[in-house]
C-alpha cells in the first residue's frame, strides 16, 4: 500500500517535475495575482506588527541573529502609511508577477 502511494508519487507522468508540467505556459494575469496578493499579505502583516508594538522587538531580532548593528527604529503606526504600503507593495507583486510570467512563457518557447 505504502509503496504503491510512494511509486505514484514518483512517477515521472505525474511528477510536478515532469517535462510536460516545466514546460507549460503561466497566465501572467493568475502570477500577477498570486505574487501581488503574497506581497501585500506579507506588508498587511507587518503593518499588523507596527500596530500592536511587536516590530521593533522583531526588528532587534532579526538583525541581532544576522550579528549586526544598525539604528533602525520602528515609527508610530499611521494608517495612510499602512495602507499606501499595502497597495503599493501589491502593485509591485502583480508587476512581477507578470513579467515572471512572460519571461517563463518566452523561455518555454524557445526551448
Amino acid at each position: 500500500m505504502v509503496l504503491n502511494v510512494i511509486k505514484e508519487m514518483l512517477s515521472l507522468e505525474k511528477s510536478v517535475l515532469s517535462w510536460t508540467y516545466m514546460t507549460s505556459s503561466l497566465s501572467p494575469r493568475r502570477a500577477g495575482l498570486a505574487l501581488g496578493i503574497l506581497f501585500a499579505a506579507v506588508h498587511l502583516i507587518w503593518s499588523l506588527f507596527v500596530a500592536l508594538n511587536l516590530a521593533q522587538p522583531l526588528m532587534d531580532f532579526v538583525l541581532q541573529i544576522h550579528m549586526l548593528q544598525v539604528p533602525v527604529k520602528a515609527l508610530p503606526f499611521s494608517f495612510g502609511n499602512a495602507l499606501g504600503l499595502i497597495v503599493i507593495t501589491g502593485v509591485i507583486g502583480y508587476v512581477m508577477g507578470c513579467i515572471l510570467a512572460w519571461l517563463w512563457n518566452k523561455a518555454g518557447k524557445s526551448a
